[in-house]
């Protein structure tokens, strides 16, 4: 599949998780401001979290001889985590409008969207 179809695929998955997260998690994920409300910011945000996988697969296609396949994969998950993070607890989160209690919050999304993510099938490059 090419980066724009993996994008789309990842984008929507996480906003899958994101948008169960809001309803179920209110008080540890919170989408939506005076600039965006909650659904732009669910969009927004997974736009981005899509994005920075989709260039994460690419590049563990080209470097797959440098690293285990465990190794991508927690390289992935830190990836997921930390855009999540970074979105949610710098200014970023102000235009954007998503924000987090804690970053353990963040630990446990990456790892939910991760999740998700592979269960598409992207990784099948990495097995051996």
């Amino acid at each position: 599949m090419n980066f724009f179809g993996r994008f789309i695929d990842f984008s929507l998955v996480t906003a899958v998780v994101f948008y169960l997260a809001y309803l179920f998690f209110g008080q540890f994920i919170v989408f939506g401001n005076v600039l965006a409300n909650p659904a732009e910011a669910i969009i927004m945000s997974s736009l981005i979290v899509g994005f920075v996988s989709s260039i994460i697969v690419e590049l563990s296609k080209k470097g797959t001889r440098r690293y285990s396949a465990n190794a991508w994969m927690l390289i992935y998950w830190a990836a997921i985590t930390l855009t999540i993070y970074f979105i949610a607890r710098t200014p970023v989160s102000e235009k954007v409008g998503i924000g987090i209690a804690a970053f353990w919050v963040a630990i446990i999304a990456g790892f939910v969207v991760h999740v998700g993510h592979q269960s598409m099938g992207h990784h099948k490059h990495l097995k051996r």
